[in-house]
């Protein structure tokens, strides 16, 4: 083996040692990382939902996205049960 190719293989294998500790160290810092960030924050920052978009849109998709949306059953109506027999017997025709 000669000299050029054993300096080479050291060379490599520091590379690799290196970013495993790097990974390492990344790995075992960043918790602490975020605690301190989140311990400096607010409740109303920490707690808060992204923002809406604020992007307006042309008044006709405003008015097709309400007309759409008003054809919608309201939610308290899916849960809804309908009898399923009439009278003892199966019903003939689903309502």
């Amino acid at each position: 083996m000669s000299v050029q190719s054993q300096s080479y293989q050291n060379y490599v294998r520091n590379v690799v040692i290196a970013m495993a500790a790097a990974v390492l160290l990344f790995w075992t810092v960043f918790p602490f990382f975020w605690i301190l960030l989140t311990s400096l924050k607010g409740p109303g920052d920490m707690l808060s939902v992204p923002p809406a978009k604020t992007i307006s849109a042309r008044p006709s998709i405003i008015f097709s996205a309400a007309r759409m949306i008003a054809r919608n059953p309201e939610p308290q109506a899916w849960l809804t049960v309908n009898a399923g027999t009439l009278s003892g017997a199966p019903a003939r025709k689903v309502i």
